[in-house]
């Protein structure tokens, strides 16, 4: 399967290799949730890195169901635990067994309210 033309025929993202983030924005400390679709089993490896490039966050993962949805929990904490700054943020969801990348996207932390 291939995918479809969208608008300004640019060919659109299939559904199943979409990577959505919610909440997003996010406050930070706090938890995203990432969703997408797994056609395959295997091993995948999801990672969190900054404007700069810099790996922030890292787990691997295996999936040992084919053709469902898993949702996967990214903390906004850095390696010393702490919230990380205010600032935009880049997921990626690769497969280990071809090194590529599955799907991506982006999050934006703000900082946290204290606010009720």
């Amino acid at each position: 399967s291939g995918t479809t033309p969208g608008q300004n025929g640019n060919p659109e993202i299939p559904e199943s290799y979409k990577l959505v983030a919610y909440p997003n924005p996010v406050e930070a400390g706090k938890t995203v949730n990432l969703t997408t679709h797994i056609q395959e089993p295997g091993n995948y490896t999801l990672r969190l890195f900054n404007l700069l490039g810099q790996e922030i966050w890292r787990k691997d993962y295996f999936i040992n169901q084919e053709n469902t949805t898993h949702t996967f929990q990214i903390p906004t904490l850095g390696p010393d635990g702490q919230p990380l700054p205010r600032g935009i943020y880049f997921v990626r969801f690769e497969d280990k067994s071809t090194g590529s990348v599955r799907n991506q996207t982006s999050i934006t932390v703000i900082p946290f309210s204290n606010s009720k």
